[in-house]
């Protein structure tokens, strides 16, 4: 039996920006790891400095004084948070040396060299963790070669970083248990979600068959699916346990009373789809459009139609249902024309909520290696230590315009939003 501590670390950073608006979101990742852990015979507890009054120092506190078998972080690049990653692994290893440290989510399978080189965390688990994190620690616990884990990067005796074999997907997502919700500070979390009105998110995929440019698929292409049945069980057990009745996901033909929306493609909707989503209980839909021009759709590697995807969002509107739409500013061919297009195409359809960010390149993505390549982006390390809010302001630069006008289209874009 080990100890194990699931942590889930934030630090407001100061150079955060000004206008950066915090939104709180249940740690899933985490929440399906304690899902699997419960299956085993280790004691679990949660640190999650999200919705605890600890800051990160009454953390390592706790950490020090109960030196527990291992610390499980997730993390992903943006907000600093590579940076604090890197200062609060060493301060563990100082407070608490026999603390075996673990970390996965987006960052781990984004950037696992720059972490098992440049951080004290012992082991970097690569896409799905279920199967892995088990795996990992049971080598561990019996003192076999981890060598053999498959999904993992660790550090080899002479230092160097090491990766195994890679992991198979997880086939059926029914395997584990859900998120063990009881160990998390729910109370902050659900108060949250009633007081916003925002949805309790629900992984009921995982995986993307798109190809865009500037997304780094975590679970790859393949698209697995979870059983709808399961899904459900899973939102009754949040709604009677928790009082929380919109969800992010996608639910057809039930007789339950439940209110959600999800994420979609405008190339994979119409108004009779929209009609019948809004009869069990949808009240919106979350585009990607990402732009009004063609040109730089095409150049995203995007695959939609905006003439289409114009006409299916209208429906969608036109079926009663909230649209929330995002775009993206700043890929190379981006000039007035496109950003002219975009504000047009987004004028005809009549968009009320609109969310204009800047390209932000994340590693392992083409556009990345695009600005290692023309030499926008020189070193790995200083370029994720500060990787600030994503989306918000100007880390590479592609155009040929300054970054003072990418900042300008973004807010002339957003002010067209009425909501």
């Amino acid at each position: 039996m080990a100890l194990i501590y699931l942590a889930n670390l934030e630090e407001r950073s100061e150079r955060t920006s000004k206008d950066y608006v915090r939104t709180l979101h249940f740690p899933t990742g985490l929440g399906l790891i304690s899902g699997a852990l419960s299956t085993t015979d280790h004691t679990l507890h949660v640190l999650d400095s999200y919705v605890d009054k600890q800051k990160p120092e009454d953390m390592l506190l706790t950490i020090s004084k109960n030196k527990p078998d291992f610390i499980l972080f997730t993390g992903f690049l943006g907000n600093y948070q590579y940076s604090f990653i890197k200062r609060i692994s060493c301060k563990i290893r100082e407070l608490s040396p026999s603390t075996i440290q673990i970390i996965g989510g987006t960052m781990a399978s984004t950037i696992p060299e720059l972490l098992i080189k440049n951080s004290a965390v012992d082991y970097v688990v690569i896409g799905e963790g279920e199967e892995t994190i088990l795996d990992l620690i049971n080598s561990i616990q019996h003192g076999h070669s981890v060598s053999n884990v498959k999904g993992i990067a660790y550090r080899g005796a002479d230092g160097q970083t090491l990766l195994t074999a890679e992991r198979p997907r997880i086939k059926d997502l029914t395997k584990f248990p859900f998120p063990k919700y009881n160990l998390f500070e729910m109370s902050s979390y659900t108060k949250y979600i009633k007081e916003t009105g925002r949805c309790w998110d629900i992984l009921s995929s995982r995986g993307c068959f798109g190809k865009c440019i500037y997304c780094e698929r975590t679970f790859g292409g393949n698209v697995t699916y979870r059983p709808l049945e399961h899904v459900l069980e899973e939102i009754r057990y949040i709604k009677q346990n928790y009082g929380i009745d919109r969800f992010a996901d996608n639910l057809r033909n039930i007789n339950e009373n439940f209110q959600f929306r999800f994420q979609g493609r405008a190339n994979l909707i119409n108004y009779h789809l929209a009609k019948t989503l809004k009869q069990v209980g949808c009240f919106g839909i979350s585009f990607g459009l990402e732009s009004g021009s063609q040109r730089i759709i095409d150049s995203m590697h995007k695959f939609i139609n905006v003439k289409k995807a114009e006409e299916n969002v209208k429906n969608v509107l036109d079926s009663g249902l909230e649209v929330h739409a995002s775009f993206i500013i700043g890929m190379p061919m981006e000039d007035d024309q496109s950003i002219h297009e975009t504000k047009d195409f987004i004028n005809r359809i009549g968009l009320q909520n609109v969310n204009a960010g800047i390209l932000t390149p994340f590693p392992n993505t083409e556009i990345y290696r695009l600005g290692k390549q023309r030499g926008l982006i020189i070193d790995d390390e200083s370029y994720c230590e500060n990787l600030g809010t994503v989306y918000y302001d100007v880390y590479v630069n592609y155009t040929k315009y300054t970054d003072q006008q990418l900042r300008l289209w973004r807010n002339e874009l957003n002010s067209l939003s009425t909501d």
